[in-house]
């Protein structure tokens, strides 16, 4: 789309085009003309999914659970939802009642409803032991570099942390029996509105910064 067709209103253009959250959920489904599409990395698991019929595409997210990751269900897992430092689980308060709530949910129930939801728990449980489990037991070929990248409102240590996750959940491929794993991490301070220049050369030394703890 160019100025002049954006002026003439000759071009269809993408909904809410100034508006930070819906052009975030549009970058992240590449399908502007449906809001209720899924995300762009969640379909691409789905098919790969149903062409090797299984489930082999791992999503694990270091920031919360991000729209692109979003598939069909059925055809894509729920991303695991990881921290920088570590696997993000129950809650303090889940935490005190978390062996009552596994154990209403090994139960066998008629409702289909019920079952379903039982079904997805008791799958969010299992991964929430293989997974803690695996990365208590991982190390990385760098150490805790993230502690040494240094970045004056953390944002650089951050990324860098969420690099490190990732670092260890690659490097346990054999032992989680990984086939095609999908990241997403998150990084701030592009809207800059002013200064830049100077702003882009320190969110991209952030990146840089980051990247030197991404060895597996």
């Amino acid at each position: 789309v160019t100025k002049a067709e954006f002026e003439a209103n000759t071009k269809e253009l993408p909904p809410a085009l100034f508006a930070h959250n819906t052009q975030t959920d549009v970058t992240q489904t590449v399908h502007a003309q449906n809001a209720a599409a899924n995300g762009v990395l969640g379909r691409i698991a789905g098919i790969i999914n149903g062409q090797e019929n299984d489930n082999i595409v791992n999503s694990y997210s270091l920031a919360g659970t991000p729209k692109v990751l979003k598939g069909s269900p059925g055809l894509s897992s729920p991303a695991d939802i990881l921290t920088g430092g570590g696997l993000s689980g129950l809650n303090s308060a889940a935490a005190s009642i978390e062996l009552d709530i596994r154990a209403i949910h090994n139960q066998s129930v008629t409702s289909m409803f019920a079952e379903t939801y039982s079904e997805a728990m008791r799958f969010t449980f299992e991964r929430i032991d293989v997974l803690g489990e695996a990365l208590d037991e991982s190390t990385l070929q760098n150490g805790e570099c993230a502690a040494y990248v240094q970045n004056s409102d953390g944002d650089g240590v951050y990324l860098a942390h969420q690099f490190e996750q990732i670092a260890r959940i690659i490097g346990l491929r054999d032992s989680l029996q990984s086939t095609r794993d999908v990241f997403y991490v998150s990084h701030g301070g592009y809207d800059t509105h002013s200064d830049n220049g100077p702003e882009l050369i320190r969110t991209m030394s952030e990146v840089n910064g980051a990247l030197s703890c991404f060895t597996a």
